[in-house]
């Protein structure tokens, strides 16, 4: 019977072995929009009063990046840890779109750095200052549509960049617009996925080993003398 401290050992000893199984976690999808029932949504942070006490019950805000909508979902037995991105409700995504802007003290033309449904972030020779309201004109990918901004306020300014949001857009350049994110989205989500594929380790394929050939020798018979 083995003593104490030699199955005491033995425990360690397994618990020290390296494992050959490869665990994979994968990523629990958000609920989609009930209004649109789309996919690209993002969990944001609660508002003051019941939302935070829906929050300690698994019942989050969500809001979709497409329609806009807001929405409660139950997430039972999920805990979030708010993160400093959650102050942002609408998500960034990566776009370099020429566009040009005007307003009462200042003109000019950039490129987009990020795009989403609510803003974007603009890099341009010309300095704009927080605050000041402008009109946008933004071009798409394919160089033929056209979205315009009626009014836009900028929100942040940082050296050759600022932030706008899209405060006035009509409904039509608001479906283009859309359109856009959509694109930009998609692109992200293909990206990701090529992405996880390559990191991903794939399995070793198992070697099929032969056993050795024996070779069997079979003693001569002794020549009998004469």
């Amino acid at each position: 019977m083995q003593s104490g401290a030699g199955l005491f050992a033995s425990v360690v000893k397994r618990m020290k072995r390296p494992s050959t199984k490869t665990t994979t976690r994968t990523k629990r999808p958000n609920p989609p929009c009930p209004k649109c029932k789309g996919t690209f949504v993002r969990r944001i942070l609660p508002r003051k009063g019941i939302e935070q006490i829906l929050w300690r019950l698994f019942v989050y805000p969500f809001r979709c990046q497409l329609c806009l909508h807001r929405y409660m979902a139950l997430q039972l037995f999920r805990r979030y840890k708010i993160e400093l991105g959650d102050m942002r409700e609408y998500e960034r995504l990566r776009a370099q779109l020429p566009i040009s802007f005007s307003g009462d003290q200042c003109e000019g033309t950039g490129t987009t750095v990020d795009l989403s449904m609510k803003g974007c972030w603009i890099e341009s020779e010309q300095r704009v200052r927080k605050g000041t309201l402008l009109r946008i004109s933004l071009t798409g990918p394919d160089g033929r549509t056209r979205v315009e901004a009626k009014m836009a306020a900028v929100r942040w300014s940082l050296g050759r960049g600022f932030g706008v949001e899209f405060i006035t857009m009509e409904p039509d350049h608001r479906e283009r617009l859309e359109s856009i994110v959509r694109t930009c989205w998609e692109c992200k989500v293909r990206e990701e996925a090529q992405k996880d594929a390559v990191d991903s380790p794939k399995p070793a394929k198992a070697v099929k080993v032969s056993p050795p050939r024996v070779t069997r020798v079979v003693p001569r018979p002794k020549e009998k003398a004469s």
